[in-house]
């Protein structure tokens, strides 16, 4: 327990003063020259599994990148004449990374569920729901601990985006009434759902853009993240690989740093925390001490 509050000590400290002074305490956001990406990675959010903290910064500094990609035809891409494959190793070279190694964290990104500009508004506020409604259910992060509750905290984050759950409208994606334990999270089409995560959505205007790509991220089996690929114009292949390659790049932490990671984990333990202390506030939730 006091190893737990002095983390949450830690990480208002290095909000307050740490993000200011690095680059990817936020999701990363870049432009292409067809697109605009956006990267929440799996290594910058903070986990109540201190294992899981100390292996992202032991495999971080091993410099190496491990990933597979599935097309939108479930078709998984590998090789080293794929042209993807040669991209990211080329963009990984200048960080000092390279593709491959047995003992680096492995990354699944999954195929992409398009959308368009009208829809991520509603998307963005579905996302938003299914994370606070998880952090509210998963109790508060100063108490979960490695050894009872963090189990909780994973499976409530991994299970709340396969429930039919909800009773709101939620733009043109065909919201569904269901019944579920939790009735304030919104309920997306299967198809929707598949990329969802339990982050918070990135502000970000897409009314300039013809076409949106959502993919899933995960980070060996357990932590999620995301990339979201807005095209400006008509997708190619090309376009996509451009895209992409820098967005795996990315998402394996390869442009970060250390001191970024570890501010990007404290970020996000001080958000939850804030979260959870305004719902009890609220009497939305009950108080565990």
């Amino acid at each position: 327990m006091k190893i737990i509050n002095s983390a949450i000590a830690a990480a208002t400290f290095l909000v307050s003063a740490g993000a200011i002074q690095t680059a990817h305490a936020e999701p990363v956001q870049f432009d292409t020259d067809d697109a605009h990406v956006i990267v929440i990675r799996p290594i910058d959010v903070w986990s109540p599994n201190e294992y899981w903290n100390d292996y992202v910064i032991t495999n971080f500094k091993r410099n190496q990148i491990r990933y597979g990609v599935v097309t939108e035809n479930g078709v998984k891409r590998s090789g080293d004449d794929d042209a993807l494959a040669k991209q990211v190793s080329e963009m990984a070279k200048p960080f000092g990374f390279e593709v491959g190694g047995f003992r680096s964290i492995v990354l699944a990104v999954a195929k992409p569920v398009s959308m368009s500009a009208q829809d991520m508004t509603g998307f963005n506020k579905a996302q938003d729901e299914i994370y606070g409604a998880i952090v509210k259910k998963a109790g508060n992060p100063a108490r979960l601990t490695n050894s009872t509750r963090h189990q909780q905290w994973l499976g409530t984050a991994l299970s709340a985006l396969t429930l039919g759950i909800g009773v709101k409208e939620l733009g043109s994606l065909g919201i569904q009434a269901a019944q579920g334990p939790m009735q304030d999270v919104f309920s997306l089409t299967m198809q929707a759902r598949k990329v969802l995560v339990p982050q918070p959505s990135v502000p970000f205007d897409y009314t300039a853009y013809q076409s949106i790509d959502i993919r899933r991220v995960t980070a060996d089996q357990v932590h999620i993240g995301q990339i979201i690929i807005a095209y400006r114009g008509e997708k190619t292949a090309e376009s996509e690989d451009r895209a992409l390659a820098k967005a795996i790049v990315s998402v394996s932490g390869a442009d970060s740093s250390l001191d970024a990671i570890k501010t990007a984990q404290a970020k996000d333990l001080a958000d939850r925390q804030a979260l959870w202390d305004a719902c009890v506030a609220a009497k939305e939730c009950v108080a565990d001490d």
